[in-house]
């Protein structure tokens, strides 16, 4: 024979099971202000390391600025050296500063791959004046000057 099965029914107060409703409801609210918590720290962590990073380049590029200030007082000194080095083979070849056939060629190459030089180094020192003056000025939006740089076979 077959056993019914039978239900149990208590009679119990509601009013705990909806306390006990609404607890869990703060519980999974709670949840997600712990996630946006997170998200928060998230976001200031990037901050602060995007804040380093734009220090950092800050930094560099300051050091660059230093080194291409010293850059035209190089190139100078290493003109000057040329030139008196030049001077010394024109005497050293006849004195009278015309040398000859193949001498000659390689002589006015030197000068104007020289003046070249020279022409170079005036347009970056106008280029590093422009850029003293865009970090004086207080203009948010300033444009940095234009560096024209020439391929290597175009010089000589």
């Amino acid at each position: 024979m077959a056993e019914k099965e039978t239900e149990e029914f208590e009679m119990i107060p509601v009013s705990p099971l909806r306390k006990m409703e609404k607890r869990l409801e703060e519980l999974e609210r709670g949840r997600e202000s712990v996630k946006i918590e997170f998200l928060v720290k998230e976001v200031l962590d990037m901050v602060k390391s995007n804040q380093s990073l734009v220090d950092e380049v800050i930094k560099s590029d300051e050091r660059l600025r230093m080194e291409l200030e010293k850059l035209p007082s190089k190139i100078d000194e290493m003109v000057t050296a040329w030139k008196e080095f030049i001077s010394v083979l024109k005497e050293a070849s006849g004195g009278d500063g015309a040398p000859s056939g193949d001498m000659g060629r390689k002589f006015d190459a030197l000068l104007e791959q020289n003046n070249e030089m020279l022409k170079a180094n005036r347009e970056i020192l106008v280029s590093l004046e422009s850029m003293r003056r865009g970090l004086k000025s207080d203009k948010p939006d300033r444009e940095y000057p234009r560096i024209r740089i020439r391929p290597k076979d175009e010089g000589v």
